[in-house]
């Protein structure tokens, strides 16, 4: 239940509610304030729609985010890794390892340890600053 997000039905309705009440709250108000109405309105129009606009907010922050823009840099950033490691194994350093060395001098013990990773003491030739700091 807590996991469902609210319906869009009951959204618009409380909004409408909500908007109705504030057009009719000066009417009930007019006799005991007089023109204190106008400021006693837009102060309780504003607290109350601006709860609801952050609850609104908090309950689809989806169609808030800015997905696509967040996801495109995620893209740029991924090329930008995957194009150094085609640098590296063209220039023959292996890339990525996925597996440990094992010392096998160790003997009999069994203690294994793993080899150091190997990293190019410079940067890749032709290599531009900016890909070398990753933007």
């Amino acid at each position: 239940l807590f996991a469902k997000p609210i319906p869009l039905g009951y959204t618009k309705s409380t909004s409408r509610f909500l908007f109705f009440w504030l057009m009719l709250l000066p009417l009930a108000l007019q006799s005991q304030l007089g023109l204190g109405v106008v400021f006693a309105e837009q102060l309780l129009a504003f607290a109350l729609l601006g709860i609801e606009d952050i609850g609104i907010a908090i309950e689809e922050s989806f169609s808030v985010l800015p997905l696509k823009r967040i996801a495109g840099k995620i893209a740029l950033q991924a090329q930008v890794v995957r194009r150094k490691a085609r640098k590296l194994e063209v220039q023959g350093m292996p890339a990525f390892t996925t597996s440990l060395a094992v010392d096998t001098s160790a003997g009999e013990s069994g203690s294994a340890s793993p080899a150091p990773p190997q990293t190019p003491s410079s940067p890749a030739p032709g290599a531009s600053q900016d890909e070398e700091q990753g933007d």
